[in-house]
């Protein structure tokens, strides 16, 4: 069943008469506003002047003369602003303009008080920036107005203006851009500045910019091919050919490939979609099985209010009887980590059950409430691990945790970790100390402005104000220098959790099937 197209009276007693928005007329059949639009226009329907938005009656000449007379005296004698007015008038900027344009009233430059700026005001600036050389950022924060405010200004003074320039490293973006192939996007992030300072830069030192003519070196049956024969989807075909979906686009104009139509419905029942929803098929899956655009099954989806089952639980285990698990940590005071390990669950699963067996849970410490110190300070861990050669895991069964979290305090600390396996005579070097002595590490976290933090502790005293987890970072150090997720959280401060969502966003896919890093690998003898 496609969504319903209207007839030109039904968009005419909408649009006209309910005075709904183009917006709404379209969410109302399920489509988007520029679809609204093109339905207006092919049923002749005349759209209607700004300000005569959803059934506001007209005034008369009258009303409408007493109503500018207001405006105009909130606007120059009391000095609102357009916005303030608008909101008094239940109106936009825009409208309130209109009006006061019309009756002749001047409008303030925006940004500036009312009136002519003092000439001495001026003058200082225009010492500022001549003689102290300082940025017209800086000069506005002093005065109290906006940058452009008081670009303005000098530029009306006569001022001639410095041309902003930053402090980049010309040869490194033209080495990235040119020997290592990657995008002026990627670049423009890591240095943190626009994609139009990269670009000036490459065609300033005569670099030609990829891309420009892409369009020309796409063959005409290769698109065919992959458009027609293939039916792929532009997006698809841009990531094949290497090139952007705009130059796709301008090719297919080149070489007169029509473009698929996009407004296509899906046609196939509710019963069928719900069948295909639980099968777990993505849109994209179900475009492809009927011939017609994601969108046009995203519509259906939306337009018929349809979801996805939620996903099972990886853990299905039934929860054990609430006097059993009241004996175990209870009574004996077992922690989440020995009952999850008794169990063979996550630790999270023990959690749930305990609520739902109104079993109130202990304080969250590294505690079986003993009565004895068992926080995981750095002086206890190097008395169990180093000096009494404990492993991790029964430093974690003593205290109640993980394996892995007294590992993670063992890398915070800068106590040397043992090599896995048998009991045996720590290397000498910390985790971390390892990491920063590699080149490859250094070199990545330098290009992404991440100074080395070699002094152990806590990530949170260690990082106080940790650099963003970019795509670009997290790829680099997960795929190019095979480091573990908990090493990237070791050199960037960010914890180990917010790693691997950066690296899902990122689509980087998780490693399988081996416990340790290719970084680890790499390095027998590094922890």
């Amino acid at each position: 069943m496609s969504p319903e197209r209207p007839s030109p009276t039904t968009l005419a007693r909408l649009y006209l008469d309910e005075g709904l928005s183009l917006a709404e007329v379209g969410r109302r059949f399920g489509y988007t506003t520029n679809w609204a639009r093109k339905q207006l226009i092919a049923a002749g329907i005349p759209r209607r002047p700004p300000g005569g938005r959803l059934g506001v009656r007209r005034v008369d000449d009258g009303a409408e003369a007493d109503l500018v007379e207001e405006i105009s005296k909130l606007y120059v004698q009391e000095e609102l602003s357009l916005d303030e007015i608008g909101r008094r008038c239940g109106r936009g900027r825009w409208w309130v303009r209109d009006r006061l344009t019309r009756a002749g009233v001047p409008i303030r430059r925006q940004g500036g008080p009312h009136g002519s700026v003092p000439a001495d005001l001026v003058e200082e600036m225009k010492r500022l920036y001549l003689e102290d050389k300082m940025r017209t950022a800086d000069i506005a924060t002093r005065v109290g107005m906006s940058q452009s405010w008081v670009y303005r200004q000098l530029a009306d003074a006569g001022v001639e203006l410095r041309r902003p320039r930053l402090d980049l490293d010309e040869a490194w973006i033209q080495l990235q851009y040119v020997d290592e192939r990657r995008s002026i996007n990627a670049i423009s992030e890591d240095m943190d500045v626009s994609t139009a300072v990269v670009r000036r830069v490459l065609i300033e030192n005569g670099i030609p910019i990829r891309g420009l003519d892409a369009a020309r070196k796409i063959h005409c049956d290769d698109l065919h091919r992959l458009y027609i024969d293939e039916r792929l989807p532009t997006t698809e075909i841009a990531k094949r050919l290497g090139v952007t979906p705009t130059g796709v686009s301008n090719a297919m104009k080149r070489c007169g490939i029509e473009v698929r139509d996009h407004g296509s419905e899906l046609t196939i029942n509710s019963a069928q979609l719900r069948r295909h929803l639980d099968e777990g098929l993505a849109n994209q899956q179900i475009a492809e099985i009927y011939g017609v655009a994601t969108y046009a099954v995203t519509r259906r989806l939306r337009l018929e209010q349809l979801r996805r089952p939620h996903p099972k639980p990886d853990y299905t285990r039934p929860s054990p009887p609430p006097r059993e698990l009241r004996a175990l940590y209870v009574d004996r005071a077992a922690t989440l980590a020995e009952i999850a390990t008794h169990y063979e669950v996550p630790h999270a699963t023990v959690g749930r059950w305990l609520d739902n067996a109104g079993i109130k849970r202990r304080p969250s410490r590294y505690t079986k409430n003993t009565g004895r110190k068992t926080e995981l300070t750095a002086e206890l861990l190097s008395d169990l691990y180093t000096a009494q050669q404990w492993t991790a895991a029964e430093i974690g069964r003593h205290v109640g945790v993980t394996k892995k979290i007294v590992l993670s305090h063992l890398h915070n600390y800068g106590i040397p970790v043992r090599p896995s396996g048998a009991r045996r005579p720590g290397i000498g070097k910390p985790l971390l100390d390892q990491l920063y002595d590699d080149p490859a590490v250094v070199t990545v976290l330098d290009r992404h402005h991440i100074p080395p933090v070699r002094s152990p502790g806590a990530l949170r005293s260690r990082f106080p104000d940790p650099a963003p987890l970019t795509a670009a970072l997290v790829t680099e150090l997960y795929l190019d220098i095979g480091l573990s997720a908990s090493h990237i959280s070791l050199v960037t401060g960010h914890h180990e959790l917010a790693v691997r969502v950066a690296l899902q966003e990122a689509g980087v896919a998780a490693r399988e099937g081996s416990d340790r890093s290719p970084w680890s690998e790499q390095h027998p003898n590094k922890a």
